[in-house]
C-alpha cells in the first residue's frame, strides 16, 4: 500500500485561519494510523476553555438554541451539556464541510482508494504446498505435510537451542530415558530390528559403521584417530583431490565404487585422520594392499 502524504497545515474551525499542524492539539489517531488533531487551534481552544470556565454556573441555562448547521431551534434539557447541533446528521454534515475545507476529505478518499486497491491484491501462497491461503497473515495452510514443513523450518532456525535443551534434558533424565528406550525396543522388537537393518543399509548408516569400525580398529592397534568420518573425508577430498583417485589420478565416473584408502597404511603406523584418508577406486585400493604408493605405482606402470 502506498503511503499517503499528511497535510502540513489546517484551517482553524474557530478563527478560520490556516495554521501549521503544530498549532493544533492532537486528539487520537485515524483508522490508517495518521494523527488526528482538534478542530480549533491552541489559541482558540485556550480562549474557549477560559470563557467556558469563567461562565460555567453563572450564565442561565437557555431553553432553546439554534443549531450550528441548519439554524433551527433546538430544545435544551434541564440537565446535561448544552447541544450544538439539532441531530447527529447535522453534526456529520458540519464535520464533512470542515473536512472539505481543510483538505481532510481528500485524504480520506485517498485512504479508501488505497484500501480498495489492497483488497484486490492476490492472497499469499502457502510456503509448504504453494496453494492460496484464506487470510493474508497466514504462512501455512494447515495440511499435515505443511505442518511438518513448518516444524522442520522452525527446527532449522532454532537448531542450537534445541540441541542445548536436549543435552540438558538428557543429562537430567538419563536413567529414565534409557529405561523408556529399552521398554519400547522390547515391545516393538521386530519393527526396531527392521528399522536398524534399513539404517545400516542406507548411505548414512554405512558411513557411520565405517567410522565406528575405523575407530575401534585404531583403538586396538594403537593408531591415531581424530574422530573424523566419511562426511569429513568427502569434504576434504572435494577441496584437495578434485574428485580424482588418489592412487591412479583417474577421475571418478558415475557408477564407480569408491573406497577410502589410508595414505600411510595402518599396518605401517598410519591412522584414521583427516590428512591420512584419501578416496580411491575400489580396484586400485584392493590392488595396492599395504604397499607404499610409489612402489605400487611403479609396479602398475603409473608415472
Amino acid at each position: 500500500m502506498n503511503s499517503i502524504e499528511q497535510p502540513v497545515c489546517k484551517v482553524c474551525a474557530q478563527c478560520g485561519e490556516e495554521q501549521p499542524l503544530s498549532s493544533f492539539n492532537r486528539q487520537g489517531v485515524h483508522a490508517d494510523g495518521s494523527p488526528r488533531y482538534r478542530g480549533k487551534c491552541k489559541s482558540c481552544h485556550r480562549a474557549y476553555m477560559a470563557q467556558y470556565h469563567a461562565t460555567r454556573g453563572a450564565a442561565p441555562r437557555p431553553a432553546k438554541i439554534a443549531c450550528a448547521h441548519c439554524r433551527c431551534d433546538v430544545s435544551v434539557a434541564a440537565y446535561g451539556p448544552v447541544p450544538t447541533y439539532c441531530s447527529l446528521a447535522c453534526r456529520a454534515r458540519a464535520c464533512n464541510e470542515r473536512a472539505k475545507a481543510d483538505g481532510r476529505a481528500t485524504q480520506w478518499d485517498a485512504t479508501s482508494a488505497a484500501r480498495r486497491e489492497a483488497a484486490k491484491e492476490p492472497l499469499p501462497a502457502c510456503v509448504g504446498c504453494g496453494e492460496e491461503l484464506p487470510r493474508r497473515r497466514m504462512q501455512y495452510c494447515g495440511k499435515p505435510d505443511c505442518k511438518k514443513e513448518q516444524k522442520r523450518r522452525y527446527y532449522e532456525a532454532n537448531r542450537d537451542w534445541y540441541r542445548e535443551w536436549w543435552q540438558r534434558y538428557y543429562a537430567e533424565n538419563r536413567e529414565e530415558i534409557g529405561e523408556r528406550r529399552r521398554r519400547y525396543y522390547l515391545e516393538n522388537l521386530e519393527e526396531e530390528r527392521q528399522r536398524r537393518r534399513e539404517w545400516h543399509a542406507s548411505p548414512s548408516g554405512r558411513a557411520s559403521d565405517l567410522k565406528k569400525s575405523a575407530k575401534r580398529r585404531d583403538a586396538l592397534s594403537g593408531a591415531p584417530n581424530d574422530g573424523t568420518g566419511p562426511i569429513d573425508w568427502l569434504a576434504a577430498m572435494e577441496e584437495r583431490d578434485d574428485w580424482c583417485c588418489a592412487l591412479c589420478d583417474g577421475a571418478f565416473r558415475p557408477g564407480d565404487e569408491l573406497h577410502w584408502d589410508h595414505a600411510i597404511p595402518v599396518s605401517r603406523g598410519g591412522g584414521t585422520t583427516l590428512d591420512n584418508m584419501q578416496a580411491a577406486h575400489a580396484a586400485c585400493n584392493i590392488s595396492r594392499s599395504n604397499k607404499p604408493i610409489d612402489e605400487w605405482r611403479a609396479a602398475e606402470g603409473i608415472t
